[in-house]
C-alpha cells in the first residue's frame, strides 16, 4: 500500500495536539521549521525521526505511516509476545546492531555495536540474576531515566569523541550525558544529510 503524504500528515497533527511548534522541535531535538515542512506536508518524516516521534508520543509507527489503525505501541513490559520481541530485536539490528544466522535453525546471534545499550543490558542481565528486588528498584528509579531515548545510530559511536566518552562512563548519570553527546552528534549528521538517501535522509 503507497504512502499518503496526507495521512502522515494528519496523524502528526493529531500527535502533537496543541503543542507549539517550538516544543515539538524541542522534544524530537529538532529545528521548528523542520517541524513545519512535517506538519505542512512538504516533507516526509525520515526513518530516525518516525522511531524517535514513537518513542516520545507514545505513538506507533505504523499508525504515523497509516499502516495500521492502533495507535498505541505496546509497552516494554508486555515482552511475552513473540511479535513484540521480534519487533524489538528487528528495531536494535536497524539501529545497527549484526545478526547472523548460523543456517541451522538452532541460534541467531546478535552483535550489539552500540556502548550505552550494551552497558543497560549487562546491568540488567547482573542484577535480574542475583536480586529481583533490586533489580525492579533498578528499572523504576534508573533505567526508566532511559525511557524517551531513543537509540543512537551506531555509527555515530565510532568518532574518536563518542568512543572516549563511552570508554569513561560508568553510572547511569555519566550515560545520559553521553547519550546527550551523541544525540547532538546524530543530529547534527542527519541535518548536514538531509537532502541525501540512506537512514538520515528524506529518501
Amino acid at each position: 500500500m503507497p504512502l499518503s503524504s496526507e495521512i502522515i500528515k494528519e496523524r502528526l497533527r493529531m500527535t502533537f495536539g496543541s503543542e507549539s511548534q517550538e516544543v515539538v522541535a524541542g522534544k524530537l531535538n529538532m529545528s521548528q521549521g523542520n517541524v513545519s515542512k512535517l506538519l505542512s506536508g512538504s516533507q516526509l518524516p525520515a526513518l530516525d525521526t518516525l522511531y524517535s516521534i514513537s518513542e516520545k508520543y507514545g505513538v506507533s509507527v505504523d499508525w504515523l505511516l497509516g499502516i495500521s489503525k492502533q495507535k498505541k505501541i505496546q509497552s516494554a513490559d508486555n515482552l511475552s509476545s513473540y511479535s513484540v520481541a521480534a519487533e524489538v530485536i528487528t528495531y536494535i539490528v536497524q539501529r545497527g546492531a549484526k545478526a547472523q544466522d548460523d543456517g541451522s535453525n538452532k541460534s541467531i546471534s546478535l552483535e550489539i555495536g552500540d556502548p550505552l545499550l550494551k552497558a543497560l543490558i549487562k546491568k540488567s542481565l547482573v542484577l535480574s540474576q542475583t536480586d529481583s528486588e533490586l533489580y525492579a528498584d533498578w528499572k523504576k528509579t534508573k533505567l526508566s531515566l532511559f525511557d524517551d531515548k531513543a537509540l543512537i545510530w551506531v555509527g555515530t559511536w565510532c568518532s574518536e569523541q563518542m568512543s572516549f566518552l563511552a570508554s569513561e562512563a560508568s553510572t547511569e548519570a555519566d550515560w545520559l550525558e553521553v547519550w546527550k553527546a551523541a544525540q547532538k552528534a546524530e543530529n547534527d549528521y542527519a541535518e548536514m544529510m538531509s537532502d541525501c538517501v540512506g537512514p538520515f535522509g528524506r529518501g
